[in-house]
């Protein structure tokens, strides 16, 4: 890929911290029904691709799983609203869509599937279908969407 310039390219990844809770009392999970809360460890964060300069990011209120389309679609919209969309596109980094245990095989986010081991949470990869989603709604966006890490190497 040619190189980029600042604002070009916003690349949205996962990460994980300690768990922290948030108010879930009709979920179906054990501790939502027991406490009225449920526990969380996913977050979300954008950086801009050219700088590798982070420059948003949030605890994500869910009980460990793979992402939705919504879910990274209502992150991204709090992104544009913020800071304004990229000039060309979004990358969806790995980290989003890949399970613990790719994570876990994976040399880029190795360290990021050992805490999920760690913490006995199996996270399953993106649907393809929440996927092809996510995908045509950046697209409708005008912006273009990447999956893969390796074009911006």
């Amino acid at each position: 890929m040619t190189s980029s310039k600042p604002r070009d390219w916003y690349a949205i990844g996962q990460v994980f911290g300690g768990p922290f809770h948030f108010d879930n009392p009709h979920s179906g999970e054990p501790s939502a029904q027991k406490y009225g809360v449920s526990v969380g460890v996913q977050m979300l964060a954008v950086m801009d691709v050219a700088n590798g300069l982070p420059f948003y990011g949030r605890p994500i209120a869910k009980v460990p799983g793979p992402y939705s389309a919504d879910e990274i679609l209502e992150f991204l919209n709090e992104v544009f609203q913020m800071h304004g969309k990229p000039n060309r596109g979004v990358l969806i980094s790995k980290s989003v869509w890949q399970s613990s245990h790719e994570m876990l095989l994976d040399d880029d986010t190795s360290a990021r599937g050992e805490l999920l081991k760690q913490l006995d949470i199996n996270i399953g990869p993106m649907d393809a279908a929440e996927k092809d989603k996510l995908a045509q709604a950046v697209k409708a966006l005008a912006l273009q969407v990447e999956f893969d890490d390796e074009k911006f190497a």
